[in-house]
């Protein structure tokens, strides 16, 4: 028995079985209807709730192509502006101290602020076509792994019913 959720005064009831035929017998028996009846003097059974379509995983990603021609488009301006305006003045460094003026000076630009302004203009064009990813596999939690190696669970949603 769980709380179905926080705020909730619902609670699930559990059953878990080694096979479908044995959630079937179950279901058939004397033993559920007198543990049905003896429940329901104390709470109110609640339909279970319609299980909504697992959510889509991540979107795929885009073509390596398009992602190679945003790159480009944000880059070789960079490139340009920071060779024209700040490699000048440090020409006196060496090839090594130069290129990490460089790169530094490239990557904060890239980071701060020209990929937010091309992801902003070329965002939509770059993810279009990219249908999203199948659903991930919900891991199944097993709190008494049956000895089968298939497990099939009942759920029951009761109101009112406090745990023992």
């Amino acid at each position: 028995m769980e709380k179905a959720s926080g705020d909730s005064g619902d609670w699930l009831v559990i059953c878990w079985f080694d096979s479908a035929e044995s959630a079937g017998e179950w279901a058939r028996s004397r033993s559920h209807a007198t543990w049905r009846e003896y429940v329901g003097r104390f709470a109110t059974r609640v339909e279970p709730p319609v299980q909504a379509p697992p959510a889509a995983g991540p979107p795929k990603p885009p073509p390596r192509w398009k992602t190679a021609l945003v790159t480009l488009v944000a880059v070789f301006p960079a490139v340009l502006l920071v060779n024209v305006t700040v490699i000048p003045r440090v020409t006196g460094l060496p090839l090594l101290a130069r290129t990490l003026v460089l790169c530094v000076c490239v990557t904060v630009l890239m980071t701060w602020v020209l990929m937010p302004q091309v992801m902003k203009v070329l965002g939509p064009w770059l993810r279009r076509g990219t249908p999203a990813a199948p659903p991930a596999p919900r891991p199944e939690v097993d709190p008494a792994p049956a000895k089968a190696s298939t497990s099939i669970s009942s759920t029951t949603t009761w109101r009112g019913l406090q745990p023992p």
